[in-house]
């Protein structure tokens, strides 16, 4: 079917909404789940299914005849979809691999959406002002959790007035749920908001440089201030230095960079107090890489002074980077130790079957068979759980065999060329010579310093996973690929318009659209349709209100506000997506494209379920603690007919029955016991 009015609408609600899910993702968090995370992963699935949509009613309602254009950069991606599917396909154990499979076709979905509808360069910049958001709402509260830490310890009350305050002690983690998810983050954002600041001063690139420099000494000596001025005697003073320093680099970053300077400023501190090995290699990686790429080029920096003087900035952050981990190391011996170990069981995993893998997914099914004697003397305890291997390219290898990891370094190997060589062509005339004064001028490229800051990102995100599996959750694991796609996007759409009504005034309008269905066809299309999705609203709508509760004035001030943000978000959220459903639907020509909208409640029912499931779980563990069996009993019930693979809840209802011990249950526990053996037998 042609029906381009409607696709165009489509494809700008998309290039809308695919940025909100990133600043969505990345932000929120929620406590009346049994995983704090699930909600981001809910909305990935949820708002990602809807995203994925409108795309194919997009690719529907206007056959682009570029398709094939997009297809050399598309394949590797497509690759990877593949290698995911096959894998699974042959897990041992599908129920628990199906988290980590769909995972994989939402992300490989996201890349596809940005290389196709990130088309323009003001759908670029909406996209990376919804990731600087992002980024300035997680630092904020990242900061006041340091600060939080630091000035108020546990326990006294304090600035963070959030039930999970100092979970990790002085560690922050902000809306992520735990600090090395928060510090991979950071990593991503770090040379993108460092591109913007060379874009916007690209006639001082050496300011930039002291201050990025500057900005991560005054970084490692807030952390390290405490043991600094005990080595003074000085150690009453804390406080006083404390905001000195802060309030004094902050105030001349504000003067002098405005925004940005001060975004940089609060993600590098925030890198720091993660305390995370990880992400201190994967934030030195990108900003090292960043600047080489800079020397290699931009022709604009390329002085002596200059070349010279990022030289010794990629040297002093690899020495801070290295005194950093290496002291972490010292301290936090046993981590290494276990990232060991770890690895080595999953080399003998992946030798199983070293083709084609054991599937995706399978790692923390398979796992504790081969679990290494050493990790029960590091953790002190047997029956801890280990869902990922510490290194992604072992876990690619381990799931997808030697094709699957192929693949894997195909795709980032693509994008690495694909960007290189792009960078190479936006930075050619960047520099020219203005015959008036005879000085040299910057041109106005903006794209070379985006693909500057994506491959900066892509890299360091890459080196990072190195020694972490971030890329196997949903708060950072969604970024790799959306880099990938907006690499794609800055290659295959060259040139690149300024606005969408410039990108359209350029496409050649082609045959004529396909007349529509006659109106009587077309309302009963749009009242089924309307009629089920509103059905579906008021269920989750009803759901959601019974999972948060009524709003208590006894309550904290942190619950309060958490119970306000919560229902601020929903509504917006599916306001959203109706507003959007209802604009396409009115548009649509042919009922074709209804029943796709149609069909998505279907996926949308089941990842609710799985939301409502965490939630049920949550209560069967209030419900144990309390010793209300029964009520714990129907809760878990709850749980296992919404999400049948949810292993923990087959496991805690058999201890259940074991408490309650009633005549018969013993019985009871043993077959819940055997469905948890069905599943995860290890």
């Amino acid at each position: 079917m042609i029906d381009r009015l409607s696709a165009r609408l489509s494809s700008r609600l998309l290039s809308i909404g695919l940025p909100f899910l990133y600043l969505l993702t990345s932000i929120s968090f929620y406590l009346h789940t049994y995983d704090s995370a699930q909600v981001k992963i809910t909305v990935v699935q949820m708002l990602g299914t809807v995203l994925i949509a409108f795309w194919y009613f997009t690719i529907l309602s206007d056959r682009d005849r570029r398709w094939r254009s997009y297809l050399p950069i598309i394949a590797p991606l497509l690759a990877a979809l593949a290698s995911g599917l096959l894998s699974f396909s042959h897990a041992a154990y599908r129920g628990p691999s199906i988290d980590e499979c769909l995972r994989r076709v939402f992300y490989i979905h996201f890349a596809l959406i940005a290389v196709r509808e990130i088309n323009t360069l003001e759908r670029f910049r909406r996209m990376v002002f919804y990731l600087l958001t992002a980024t300035a709402i997680a630092t904020i509260y990242g900061f006041m959790q340091h600060v939080d830490a630091r000035l108020f310890p546990l326990p006294s009350a304090g600035i963070d007035p959030f039930v999970w305050r100092q979970a990790f002690s002085d560690r922050a983690f902000s809306t992520f749920g735990n600090p090395n998810f928060f510090g991979n983050f950071l990593v991503i954002l770090t040379p993108v908001i460092l591109a913007l600041m060379l874009k916007r001063n690209a006639d001082s690139p050496l300011s930039v440089l002291v201050f990025s420099s500057l900005a991560i000494a005054v970084s490692a000596v807030i952390w390290q201030l405490g043991t600094i001025l005990a080595f003074v005697h000085m150690q009453e003073w804390f406080t006083l230095f404390f905001f000195v320093i802060i309030i004094g680099f902050m105030l001349w970053t504000t003067f002098r960079f405005g925004f940005l300077g001060v975004l940089f400023f609060l993600t590098t501190i925030c890198v720091v107090v993660t305390v995370s090995k990880g992400a201190y290699i994967g934030y030195a990686s990108a900003f090292v890489l960043l600047w080489m790429l800079v020397l290699r080029y931009f022709s604009q920096f390329k002085s002596a002074q200059v070349k010279k003087s990022i030289q010794s900035a990629a040297w002093g952050t690899l020495l801070i980077c290295t005194v950093g981990v290496g002291s972490l190391s010292r301290d936090r011996i046993d981590s290494v130790r276990f990232r060991v170990c770890t690895w080595v069981s999953t080399w003998e995993m992946a030798l199983m079957h070293p083709i084609w893998g054991n599937g995706i997914g399978s790692f923390r099914i398979l796992y504790p068979a081969f679990r290494r004697p050493q990790i029960f003397h590091i953790e002190n305890k047997h029956n801890t759980e280990t869902d990922h291997s510490e290194n992604e390219y072992w876990e690619v290898l381990q799931d997808e065999g030697i094709i699957g990891f192929g693949i894997f370094l195909w795709m980032i190997a693509s994008f690495s060329i694909l960007g290189v060589r792009a960078l190479a062509r936006f930075t050619e005339g960047l520099s020219v010579r203005d015959p008036a004064t005879g000085k040299r001028r910057m041109a106005d490229d903006p794209r070379a310093f985006y693909m500057l800051g994506c491959l900066a990102a892509f890299w360091g995100m890459l080196m990072h996973n190195l020694m972490d599996v971030s890329l196997r959750f949903v708060s950072s694991g969604i970024f790799l690929w959306l880099l990938a796609g907006l690499i794609g996007a800055l290659v295959v759409h060259d040139p690149m318009a300024q606005t969408d009504a410039l990108r359209e005034q350029r496409q050649p309008e082609g045959g004529e659209a396909d007349s529509s269905h006659p109106e009587p066809v077309r309302w009963a299309g749009l009242v089924a349709v309307g009629s089920l999705i509103c059905l579906f609203t008021y269920k989750i709508w009803n759901e959601f209100a019974d999972a948060q509760g009524a709003f208590f004035m006894t309550s904290s001030a942190g619950d309060q506000l958490l119970w306000a943000i919560s229902w601020a978000a929903f509504y917006l959220t599916v306001g959203g997506v109706l507003w959007a459903l209802y604009r396409v639907c009115r548009s649509a020509k042919k009922v074709y494209g209804l029943a796709l909208f149609g069909l998505m409640l279907f996926p949308l029912n089941v990842f609710w379920g799985y939301f409502m499931a965490d939630v049920y779980h949550n209560r069967g563990i209030f419900f144990s603690k309390q010793q209300n069996w029964d009520a714990a009993i129907e809760n878990y019930h709850k749980v296992v007919k919404l999400n049948p693979n949810y292993i923990m809840a087959y496991y805690f209802l058999g201890n259940v029955y074991t408490d309650r011990w009633r005549p018969g249950d013993v019985d009871l526990a043993m077959q819940e016991y055997e469905n948890v053996w069905k599943i995860a037998p290890n």
